[in-house]
């Protein structure tokens, strides 16, 4: 299982739930995992 793990530290919420979204909404079968570490 191949996993990507992104440690995004402290940032606002909003922008970052908007690109979880906006990856969320781009996804293909193909697509990787991840894990946001916010």
């Amino acid at each position: 299982m191949t996993l990507i793990v992104r440690d995004l530290q402290l940032q606002p919420y909003e922008p970052i739930w908007q690109a979880m979204h906006a990856f969320t909404d781009s996804r293909t079968a193909d697509t990787i995992d991840e894990i946001w570490l916010v």
